[in-house]
C-alpha cells in the first residue's frame, strides 16, 4: 500500500498481538507464507523472539541458516538487563501472554487444512523451538517452550480427530463391502479416505515425538520451576486428551520423578496431574505400574514441608481409596493429621479417614451403624492421643471432633452416646462380668471427652486456639438450626444427673460431665416440666463438690454455680439455694473439724471449698452475701497456729468479707441512710484494721508463703478500694496504705526485692519453673498496686522495671505492659522509675553490664513517643557527680537515650554535664577520669563538635524545652526534628570508652532446609501437632 507515494509498512505478528482477532491475525500471516514462505517463516521465528525482547532492532533471520546458535547468540546481546519480557508479564496490549499461546494452537489447527502434511513449515519450526528452547536467556526458553507445547496439543487434537475419522471410516467400510449390491463410487471414497487418514497420521506421530525428545525432555529439568510445571502440567493434558500414546510407563515416570521436585509448586502440579488422571476410570489400568512404582513417595508427600502439597497428597490418596487402589496400612499415618494445625489438612485427611474407617454396607441398620461408627472414632482418639497429657486430652478430643463434625452425624446422636456410657457402668455396678458390645473403663474415658468436645462444638465454644476461627462459624449455623441445640440441651438436662451419678467415683469422667453443664443452654431452654431433673443435677453437683478431693473437678463445679447463677433464668433461684446450702454446710463442717483437732489437709479441704465458691459467687454478684460471720471462722483458725496452707485462704476469705462490707456501703450511700452507713463504715474500719494487720505480721515474718500470701492480699486490698463501682464507698472509707502505717512499704519493697534475689529459689524450697511462677505474680501485683498511686509505691515500680530482660520472656511481657501503662498516667513519673530501676541494677551489679543493656533496652520501649527525657539524662549527670570515682561507669547508661534526642537537645545536654563537670576536680582516680573524657568526647561528637560556649548558650536556649513542663508536651516541639546522627558510626577517639559501645548489626543467616543425597528437599521429620 502506498501513501502520498511511500509505501506502509505492514505491522508485523507482534504488533498485531494487541489488534484484532487472533483468528485474523492467523489467516493473514499463513496468506504471507502462501506468497512468500521464506519472508514469512522469518516473521514467524522473529515473533519468538520479540516475545521476550521487545524493543529488538532489525534482525536478518534466514529460516534455512543451519547454525542457529549464532542468531540466538545475537538476540541475547540485544536483551538489556533488568528489562521485562512481554512473555513474562502482560505488558504488550492485554494478556500478551494468553494470546502468545492462543495463537500457536490456532496456527497448528488452520495448517491442518493447507500445509502440515505437505510442506516443512512444522518441521523447520519445531527445529527452531528446540535450539531457543535451549538458549541461556529464560524469557527466550519460556516462550519457545510454551509454542512448543501448544503445537503439541493442537497435534493432540489433531491426530486424535483423525484417529475416530480412521475408526468411522474403516467401520463404513466394511458395512459397504457387505452390501450385496455394492456401489464403487462410495467404497472408493471410503477406501481414499483410510489410506489418507493411515498416512496422515504417522506424519503427526513423527512431529510429536520430535517436540517431545527434542523439548519437553530437556525443559522438565529446566532451572526454571515456571517451566518445569508448564512441562508437567502439558504431559498431563496430553496423557488425557491422547492416553494411548502418552499414558505410558514411560512418560508416566516424568509425573513420578517431578514428586521429588525442590519446588513445592512443582510438585503440586505432578499431584494434580494424577488427581484428574484418577477421576478417569479408563486410564485406572494403564496406572497400575506407575502406581506401584511410586505409591511410597505418594505416602511420604504426606508429611511434605509444604502444607499444600500434604493436602493435595492426602487428596490424592482418598482418590486412590476410592478406587480400592491402597494396601491395608497404606495411609495409616493420615488419621494423626487430623490433629493438625493446618485447617486444610485436617479437613482432607477426616476425608480420607471418613472413607477409610465408616463405610458402612447397605443393609445395615441406623443403630448399628451409630454404634459402629463411635466404636470407630474412639479407637482412632486413644491411637492418636495416647501420649497426650492427662490435662489435654479434652483438647485432643477436638480436633477430632471438629475434624469429623460435618462428616458423621453419630457424633450429634446424643441419645445413644449416653445410653453408651449408662451401659458400660451397668455391668460393673451388678458385678456382673461386661458383654463383648460394652464399652470398656478406657474407652468410656474417651468417649466421655468426645461427648465434651461435641458440646463445645455444638455450642460454638472451642477451646483449641487452632479452631476458634469455627466458634463463630458454629454459631451461625446453630442460629439457623435451633433444633440442633434444644435437642442437646433437651436430652442432657435429663440425662447429665444421670451421668454424673453413675461415675460419681471417677473424677477423671466427672471432669468432662461437670463442663458439659456451661453448654446447656438454659437462657432459651425453659424448665416446665423438667423442674425435677434440675433439682437432680444441682444435688449430684452439691454431692460431688462435697465429697471430692480433686480440686480441679471441686473448681468445675463452682464454674457450674456459677453459670447457672449468672443471670434471670428460671434456673437461678433454685440454683442460689443449693449454694447457700453448701457454704452452710462447709461453715459447719469445719467448725467441727476445728474443734476435733482434725489434720490440717482436712481443714484446708473444707476451706477451700468455702473460700473458692464464696469468692466466685461474690464476683458474679455482689449481693450475692453469706449471712455468717467471718470472726467466727478467723477464731476457729487459730486451731492451727503453724498452717502456711490456710494463711492464703483466710487472706481470702477477710478479702470476701471486707468486698462485701464495701458493696454494702456503696449501696446504702446511694440511698442516704445514715444510721446504716455509719454502722457499716465502724464494722469496715474494725475489719479493715484487723485484715491490715494480720497481713503486716505476716510480711515480718520469716515464712515465704506467708510472705507471699500477704502481699498478695495487700495487693487486693489497695485495687479492690480503687475500684470505679466503689467510688462513693471510697470517698467515706478509703481503703489504702499510708507512708507511716507500721513501715508497711518498706515491708513490701524487702519483700518484691527478696523474690529476685538469685537464692529465692533456693530459700523457697521451690522447684525453678515454680520460681518463675512466683516471680510472675509478683511482678503482676506488684504492677496492679503500682497503678493506684505511682507516688507512694514510686519503689516497687522501679523494681519492676530493673527486672526487665532478667528472667523469661513472660515476665518481660508483663513488665513491658508496665511501662506502657505508666506512660498514660505520666511520662515524669515513668522516667523516674525508669532512672532509679536503672540505677538499682547499676548498684547491684557494678562490676558487670547488665545496667547498660537495661537502659538500651528501656531506651528501646520509649522510641515510638519520640520523647526527649531530658530529665532523665540530667538527673543521671548529677548522680554520677555526686560521688565520681564510684559511679562514672554509669554514664555510658546515658547514650542510649542522647543518641535519641534532637541536635539541639544533645548541644543542650553537652553544655550541662561540661557545667557540672567544672565543679569536679580530676584528683579522684585516674580511671575514672578516662571513663569522663571518653564520654565527654562522645558527646561533642554526638552534638556536632560545638564550643564549650555554644553549647552552653544552646542549653540556655533550650532551657524551657528542658525544664519546663511534662514531656508528653515537649514531643510535639520535636516531631519535626529528625535523628540524623542515630545511625553514625562510633566514635574511636578513645578506645578505653568507646569499645564497649559498639554493637554488631550483622544478622543471623537462616538455617537452610536440610537436603538428601540427590539434593532435593523432601519431607519434614516431625509435623507440629496443635
Amino acid at each position: 500500500m502506498a501513501v502520498n507515494g511511500k509505501r506502509k509498512r505492514d505491522p508485523s505478528l507482534f504488533e498485531q498481538m494487541s489488534e484484532g482477532a487472533l483468528k485474523l491475525v492467523v489467516d493473514s500471516w499463513l496468506r504471507r507464507y502462501a506468497d512468500d514462505r521464506d519472508t514469512a517463516s522469518a516473521e514467524l521465528i522473529k515473533f519468538i523472539f520479540q516475545a521476550c525482547v521487545p524493543n529488538l532492532s532489525q534482525v536478518d533471520i534466514d529460516v534455512h541458516e543451519q547454525d542457529h546458535e549464532d542468531v540466538i547468540s545475537e538476540i541475547q546481546s540485544c536483551f538489556e538487563s533488568g528489562e521485562t519480557s512481554p512473555i513474562n508479564e502482560e505488558v504488550k496490549g492485554k494478556g500478551f501472554r494468553s494470546r502468545y499461546t492462543e495463537f500457536w494452537y490456532k496456527l497448528v489447527q488452520k495448517t491442518q487444512e493447507s500445509v502440515l502434511y505437505s510442506d516443512q513449515m512444522i518441521p523447520e519450526l519445531l527445529e527452531w523451538l528446540s535450539h531457543i528452547a535451549s538458549a541461556d536467556l529464560r524469557p527466550l526458553r519460556l516462550a519457545a517452550t510454551i509454542a512448543t507445547y501448544q503445537v503439541m496439543k493442537a497435534l493432540v487434537k489433531v491426530v486424535t480427530t483423525h484417529q475416530k475419522d480412521l475408526v468411522t471410516a474403516r467401520t463404513a467400510l466394511e458395512k459397504e463391502n457387505k452390501k450385496k449390491k455394492k456401489q464403487k463410487k462410495i467404497v472408493q471414497q471410503f477406501e481414499d479416505d483410510v489410506k489418507d487418514l493411515g498416512e496422515k497420521i504417522p506424519i503427526i506421530h513423527s512431529l510429536m515425538a520430535t517436540a517431545f525428545n527434542n523439548v519437553f525432555v530437556h525443559r522438565f529439568r529446566d532451572v526454571s520451576e515456571e517451566i518445569r510445571k508448564l512441562s508437567i502440567d502439558s504431559l498431563g493434558n496430553w496423557m488425557k486428551d491422547y492416553p494411548a500414546a502418552f499414558l505410558v510407563d514411560k512418560k508416566l515416570a516424568y509425573i513420578g520423578w517431578c514428586l521429588n521436585d525442590k519446588d513445592a509448586s512443582v510438585r503440586r502440579v505432578g499431584l494434580a496431574v494424577l488427581q484428574s488422571l484418577y477421576k478417569n476410570p479408563d486410564c485406572i489400568e494403564r496406572l497400575a505400574s506407575f502406581l506401584e512404582r511410586f505409591i511410597s513417595r505418594i505416602l511420604q508427600m504426606t508429611n511434605d514441608t509444604n502444607e499444600n502439597v500434604s493436602v493435595d497428597a492426602i487428596t490424592l490418596l482418598t482418590k486412590l481409596l476410592s478406587h480400592g487402589l491402597l494396601e491395608q496400612n497404606d495411609g495409616s499415618n493420615i488419621a494423626s493429621f487430623m490433629w493438625d494445625k493446618n485447617a486444610r489438612i485436617r479437613e482432607v485427611a477426616a476425608k480420607f479417614v471418613k472413607r477409610d474407617s465408616f463405610y458402612v454396607e447397605e443393609g445395615d441398620e441406623d443403630e448399628d451403624k451409630v454404634n459402629s461408627d463411635l466404636y470407630e472414632i474412639i479407637n482412632i482418639y486413644e491411637t492418636s492421643s495416647s501420649a497426650e497429657p492427662e490435662e489435654e486430652k479434652d483438647i485432643s478430643a477436638e480436633y477430632l471432633v471438629d475434624s469429623l463434625w460435618s462428616k458423621l452425624p453419630c457424633l450429634r446422636d446424643w441419645s445413644v452416646i449416653t445410653a453408651m456410657l449408662l451401659d458400660s457402668e451397668k455391668p460393673r455396678r451388678r458385678s456382673v462380668a461386661p458383654q463383648d458390645d460394652r464399652l470398656s473403663e478406657k474407652q468410656s474415658t474417651s468417649l466421655a471427652f468426645i461427648l465434651l468436645a461435641c458440646a463445645r462444638k455444638d455450642r460454638g465454644k472451642m477451646k483449641a486456639v487452632d479452631l476458634r476461627k469455627g466458634n463463630s462459624a458454629a454459631s451461625k449455623n446453630r442460629e439457623r438450626d435451633e433444633d440442633d441445640s434444644s435437642d442437646f440441651t433437651a436430652c442432657f438436662v435429663t440425662q447429665l444427673p444421670k451421668l454424673l451419678k453413675a461415675f460419681q467415683t471417677d473424677e477423671v469422667k466427672l471432669t468432662a460431665f461437670v463442663q458439659m453443664v456451661l453448654y446447656l443452654d438454659i437462657e432459651e431452654f425453659p424448665l416446665r416440666r423438667k423442674k425435677q431433673a434440675l433439682k437432680d443435677l444441682l444435688k449430684v453437683l452439691k454431692t460431688i463438690f462435697l465429697k471430692s478431693s480433686s480440686s480441679k473437678l471441686c473448681g468445675l463445679v463452682v464454674e457450674s454455680f456459677s453459670y447457672m447463677c449468672s443471670k434471670q433464668y428460671d434456673w437461678q433461684e433454685d440454683a442460689r439455694q443449693t449454694v447457700f446450702e453448701i457454704v452452710s454446710e462447709l461453715k459447719h463442717n469445719f467448725t467441727a473439724i476445728a474443734q476435733d483437732s482434725s489434720p490440717e489437709n482436712v481443714a484446708f479441704l473444707c476451706l477451700n471449698r468455702m473460700v473458692s465458691l464464696i469468692t466466685r459467687m461474690s464476683f458474679i454478684d455482689p449481693q450475692f452475701t453469706f449471712e455468717f460471720d467471718v470472726d467466727l471462722i478467723l477464731k476457729e483458725s487459730r486451731s492451727f497456729p503453724e498452717s502456711t496452707k490456710l494463711s492464703s485462704l483466710l487472706f481470702r476469705l477477710s478479702m470476701g468479707d471486707v468486698a462485701r462490707l464495701m458493696f454494702r456501703l456503696n449501696q446504702l450511700s446511694s440511698e442516704s441512710d445514715e444510721n446504716d452507713v455509719s454502722g457499716i463504715t465502724a464494722k469496715l474500719v474494725k475489719r479493715r484494721d484487723s485484715f491490715l494487720q494480720n497481713l503486716l505480721s505476716s510480711l515480718k515474718s520469716g515464712n515465704q508463703t506467708l510472705q507471699m500470701n500477704a502481699f498478695l492480699g495487700i495487693c487486693d486490698l489497695v485495687c479492690f478500694s480503687k475500684s470505679s463501682i466503689l467510688q462513693k464507698a471510697s470517698d467515706i472509707l478509703p481503703l489504702e496504705i499510708d507512708e507511716d502505717e507500721d513501715g508497711a512499704l518498706d515491708l513490701l519493697g524487702k519483700f518484691v526485692n527478696s523474690v529476685f534475689e538469685e537464692d529465692f529459689g533456693d530459700i523457697s524450697e521451690n522447684k525453678e519453673s515454680d520460681v518463675d511462677a512466683i516471680r510472675r505474680d509478683v511482678v503482676l501485683n506488684a504492677s496492679k498496686l503500682t497503678f493506684t498511686n505511682p507516688s507512694l509505691f514510686h519503689e516497687i515500680g522501679s523494681t519492676i522495671i530493673s527486672q526487665y530482660s532478667r528472667f523469661d520472656s513472660n515476665l518481660n511481657g508483663i513488665v513491658k505492659f508496665f511501662v506502657s501503662e505508666m506512660k498514660r498516667i505520666g511520662l515524669a513519673v515513668l522516667e523516674k522509675m525508669e532512672l532509679d530501676a536503672v540505677k538499682q541494677r547499676f548498684v547491684s551489679d557494678i562490676e558487670g553490664q547488665e545496667y547498660i543493656q537495661l537502659s538500651r533496652q528501656l531506651a528501646v520501649l520509649h522510641n515510638f513517643d519520640k520523647a526527649s527525657h531530658i530529665d532523665f539524662v540530667k538527673n543521671g549527670i548529677l548522680f554520677v557527680m555526686d560521688e565520681v570515682s564510684e559511679r562514672a561507669a554509669f554514664l555510658e547508661a546515658l547514650l542510649p537515650w542522647i543518641k535519641k534526642f534532637t541536635l539541639q537537645q544533645k548541644q543542650a545536654i553537652f553544655g550541662f554535664f561540661m557545667e557540672s563537670k567544672q565543679h569536679q576536680s580530676e584528683d579522684s582516680e585516674e580511671e575514672c577520669w578516662d571513663i569522663i573524657h571518653g564520654f565527654e568526647a562522645e558527646l561533642r561528637k554526638l552534638s556536632g563538635a560545638v564550643s564549650l560556649r555554644k553549647a552552653a548558650k544552646s542549653s540556655a536556649a533550650a532551657a524551657s524545652d528542658a525544664n519546663g513542663g511534662d514531656l508528653e508536651s515537649r514531643m510535639e516541639d520535636d516531631d519535626g526534628n529528625s535523628d540524623e546522627d542515630d545511625d553514625e558510626p562510633q566514635s574511636s577517639a578513645s578506645s578505653a570508652y568507646a569499645a564497649p559501645l559498639r554493637r554488631s548489626n550483622r544478622r543471623k543467616r537462616p538455617k537452610k532446609p536440610t537436603k538428601d543425597a540427590d539434593g532435593w528437599v523432601n519431607v519434614r521429620s516431625k509435623r507440629q501437632k496443635k
